[in-house]
């Protein structure tokens, strides 16, 4: 299979596949997805899906036909999403922090009390 090689990444795996640019861009973009913090990941996540309700409420005629109205609320539809999930999952995301060093410091205070 001559041009052909396997290609792993931790997040992607691709297999067999002539590298070309397209191949080498989807490795890129999937090693800088991963490297995103969990509620950043979240927030864009919940952006695209307020994006695309916002594109719905377009398409079936909740917002004029101006350039600026589509503009301004594709902006708040996205950026609310993506500002309000990502606060939550960071807030998540600490408190499971939290509880994590709690219980580290009950396991060391429980184990210096044994005899």
């Amino acid at each position: 299979m001559a041009g052909q090689a396997t290609v792993t990444a931790k997040c992607c795996r691709l297999e067999d596949i002539e590298l070309g640019a397209l191949a080498l861009a989807a490795i890129k973009s999937c090693l800088m997805w991963k490297r995103l913090s969990v509620p950043l990941r979240v927030g864009i996540g919940f952006a695209i899906a307020g994006l695309a309700l916002t594109v719905v409420g377009i398409l079936r005629g909740n917002v004029p036909a101006n350039p600026a109205s589509i503009a301004v609320a594709l902006l708040i539809g996205g950026g609310v999403w993506f500002i309000v999930s990502w606060a939550i999952a960071t807030a998540a995301v600490d408190v499971e922090q939290d509880v994590a060093r709690a219980s580290a410091a009950d396991a060391d205070e429980a184990s210096d009390s044994l005899p």
